[in-house]
């Protein structure tokens, strides 16, 4: 194999490891903003009861269902 087909092997190798390594990283942050936003919406004291464009409703929390007396499963 010739060195300069080699040496593009490796450099694309190592692209795809800090592209890995990038996106694991943003991965976690994102998880992490994420139970930060889902534990401040559980634990408001208001029921929160959001919908889409469509009048579908796309979220609610646990007190929007206690309040309602929902079945937290539908």
């Amino acid at each position: 194999m010739p060195t300069s087909v080699l040496g593009q092997i490796i450099l694309i190798a190592a692209l795809a490891l800090i592209a890995l390594a990038v996106g694991g990283a943003l991965f976690h942050r994102m998880q992490a903003q994420n139970r930060r936003l889902t534990d401040a919406i559980e634990n408001m004291s208001q029921g929160l009861c959001m919908f889409d464009r469509r009048a579908r409703i796309i979220l609610v929390n646990c007190r929007y269902i206690n309040m309602y007396q929902l079945d937290p499963n539908d």
